[in-house]
């Protein structure tokens, strides 16, 4: 899967309290430097960290559970 799959299957921006509040939040200590990458890549492309994250893990774990 390259770059430009994954973008087109992610939603783009909306309002991620109504999910956060319905199902949690999973928290993730990413260090600095790859928070800031992580930040700089979505807002660049306008998504979600927690989409991106979000999509990126289950298409991981379809073919492995």
């Amino acid at each position: 899967m390259n770059e430009e799959d994954v973008l087109n299957k992610l939603e783009r921006k909306t309002n991620p309290n109504s999910l956060t509040r319905r199902y949690g939040v999973f928290g993730l200590s990413l260090g600095q430097d790859l928070y800031e990458k992580l930040d700089k890549y979505c807002f660049n492309r306008d998504i979600t960290k927690a989409g991106l994250i979000k999509f990126l893990l289950t298409d991981y774990l379809k073919d492995k559970v």
